[in-house]
């Protein structure tokens, strides 16, 4: 059985004694909609785990906890091994027996017959407690990607686990203290976590592709990676013409795609009429033999200058051409609040970006004919599809050197970087970064936050730490490529915890084929320009003088080349050559409109707000929140005091002031 689900558990390695079955009941509940379909517990000697499932393979076999009855071994598994059946065969010629049928129980086997070196062996999507009976060693693991979440928690010598934050706030050992520096890294960035530290205090993330192993010997332990990305420096890269880039990486996203496609529930998928789900659909179409829906949504309004916030008429071409069906669903900004404040209580976290309602409301319309959805993330990440962040990995290169150039062209250079990012110097690559992929800009956070809060996160300290060392750990790949590392490692984890909270909420799994491993391994491995390059020679003469939003916007780039090539003669012409449009959501125009009363008194009324955050600078963004800048910025502050509001989150009792603070600056 397929078992993507919640997970929960305390773990104690200085006792011999089975955990009471309460520490985890309230961590499950938390998770009901990760898992309607059943319910498991399950003691051992220091030891209580919850199961929450949604079935998938095999639905009625393969309960978890799964509960080894010859060794006393105990899984919770939250996911999917694709190549279980693989796995089987290799373990039944070693002499393992089966059981059962399903994937929980030959993940399990291959733990116990091929120890830390079976998690090379997987191709799935994973979050799992892995208890050996023998030596009451237990493992916390998470898979390559982070496509599956886990949170921990060290408490004394105990540890609490579980698939969401709202499951952790259940525990009550766990404070709910914010982490300033988390805050002040979501602010910049809307993503929730930095590194392995999470917006609640204590709280950490296990990476991905880390594991955690704890024992009597070792009752707090430290993560270790099992899984990189490839380091691959240019002059290692083997040159190749691009008709056999292409075929190769066709293959392996045709063989990403039928792997995903098993499942003995319905399975459906996302179109949103762009590069990456109409590739996804039109192969899913055709391995299924036509049993294959799509789903999509909009907002049909249109915003300032004619701005759409839909893609139907893209979409509309693509279910055409490819013979797929696809359910067209509306969204209506009036039900937003309402859809937010419910998946911010759901996931324990405030939202990343504003679309992960409208990803909400595609999984619950697909849920009432479908469990399982297969979607396109990991493919910007994986292909370089973001013109812009991975073009001004050139601005950084060309800032270095303009010095050396003539002064016309200087000039013009110059002016140019100055129009883009306010300065035509870095000090760091990672200067570079944020300046020009932050929300809040640093130097419109520092005039939003109180003096206490600036303090308390280390004037950022840690996030431009987190950021260097990322960069630095690079420094032998080219500036676009340590970008592709950096973004495949964070934004790509954000992307996929947004789109598994999301659809999990409505009880759906996702899976998402660009993700697999072996297409990585294959990305990773392809020069820049395979990736991103100029259209032509004269688009690379005509835009050396121009940033990287310039580039983007007058047609001087080409995303994701590779991708495009593989896929020229299957994909639509107008879809293989459009621009990117993200999700897009009319959330600047709310703020200025419907939403504007809610924002004002959420942020008015928060303690959390009025404790960190400046009252007059606030007020100067609602009062002015037509400004798309200003706005933008509501996002991220909305958003902490949605989450703040609803776990009654407090300041830590040091740095930034303490739980008393927050009620007299409330007052």
């Amino acid at each position: 059985m397929f078992s993507v689900c919640g997970i929960a558990g305390a773990f104690d390695a200085t006792t011999q004694v089975p955990l009471p079955l309460t520490y985890v009941q309230a961590a499950a509940a938390a998770m009901r909609r990760r898992g309607p379909d059943a319910e498991g517990f399950a003691q051992a000697p220091g030891l209580a785990v919850a199961h929450r499932r949604l079935g998938v393979i095999d639905p009625q076999g393969s309960p978890q906890p799964w509960v080894d009855e010859a060794t006393g071994d105990v899984l919770v598994f939250n996911g999917e091994i694709y190549n279980y059946r693989a796995l089987r065969a290799a373990l039944t010629d070693e002499g393992a027996h089966f059981r059962s049928a399903g994937d929980t129980e030959a993940l399990l086997r291959a733990l116990q017959h091929w120890g830390r070196a079976a998690l090379q062996r997987l191709n799935g999507m994973f979050a799992f407690a892995w208890y050996r009976a023998r030596d009451r060693r237990l493992w916390l693991v998470r898979d390559h990607a982070g496509i599956k979440p886990l949170f921990y928690a060290h408490v004394g010598e105990r540890c609490y686990f579980a698939s969401t934050m709202a499951a952790m706030l259940t525990f009550p050992d766990v404070a709910r203290h914010l982490d300033l520096a988390t805050f002040s890294h979501y602010l910049s960035t809307v993503r929730s976590t930095l590194g392995s530290r999470t917006l609640v205090a204590g709280v950490q993330t296990l990476e991905p592709g880390h594991f955690l192993e704890l024992s009597p010997r070792q009752p707090v332990g430290t993560p270790q990676r099992w899984w990189s990305l490839p380091v691959v420096p240019a002059h290692a890269k083997r040159e190749r013409e691009m008709a056999e880039v292409a075929e190769e990486v066709r293959h392996l996203v045709r063989s990403a795609v039928d792997r995903q496609l098993v499942s003995d529930v319905p399975l459906g998928g996302f179109l949103s009429g762009g590069l990456d789900s109409t590739i996804i659909a039109g192969l899913a179409h055709e391995l299924s033999a036509g049993h294959y829906d799509c789903y999509a949504v909009g907002y049909a309004r249109e915003g300032a200058n004619g701005k759409a916030y839909h893609e139907f008429p893209y979409i509309e071409l693509a279910s055409r051409e490819l013979g797929v069906p696809c359910e067209r669903i509306e969204l209506d900004e009036g039900d937003y609040l309402d859809d937010w404040t419910f998946l911010v209580h759901e996931k324990g976290q405030p939202l990343s970006t504003p679309n992960e309602v409208g990803i909400f409301r595609l999984a619950e319309a697909l849920r009432e004919r479908h469990t399982v959805a297969l979607s396109g993330e990991g493919a910007d990440e994986v292909f370089a599809g973001y013109a812009v962040p991975y073009a001004s990995a050139w601005d950084f290169e060309r800032a270095a050197l303009a010095h050396t150039w003539p002064e016309e062209p200087r000039q013009r250079f110059q002016a140019s970087l100055t129009r883009l990012y306010g300065t035509t110097e870095f000090t760091h690559q990672a200067d570079h970064y944020l300046r020009l992929n932050s929300w809040i800009p640093l130097g419109l956070k520092y005039k939003l936050l109180s003096v206490d809060a600036i303090v308390g996160a280390q004037h950022d300290e840690p996030m431009l730490h987190y950021y260097r060392h990322r960069l630095d750990t690079l420094s032998e790949l080219s500036p676009m490529d340590r970008y592709l590392h950096l973004l495949a490692q964070t934004n790509l984890e954000g992307l996929l915890s947004r789109l598994d909270s999301s659809t999990m909420a409505a009880s759906v799994e996702s899976r998402v084929p660009f993700t697999d491993p072996d297409l990585i391994r294959c990305a990773f491995n392809l020069r820049d320009a395979d990736k991103l390059d100029f259209v032509d020679d004269r688009a690379r003469t005509h835009g050396q003088a121009l940033n990287a939003a310039e580039l983007d916007q007058g047609g001087y780039l080409c995303a994701k080349r590779a991708l495009r090539e593989a896929f020229a003669d299957t994909v639509p012409e107008e879809i293989l050559t459009r621009a990117k449009m993200s999700f897009p959501v009319p959330f600047q125009e709310c703020f200025a409109g419907p939403w504007h009363d809610f924002a004002t008194r959420t942020l008015r009324e928060s303690p959390l707000i009025n404790a960190l955050c400046d009252r007059g600078a606030v007020s100067f963004l609602l009062e002015n929140c037509e400004h798309n800048g200003l706005s933008i910025a509501l996002w991220p502050l909305v958003n902490m005091a949605v989450w703040a509001d609803t776990f009654d989150i407090s300041l830590p009792a040091h740095g930034g002031g303490g739980e008393a603070s927050l009620s007299a600056s409330a007052s």
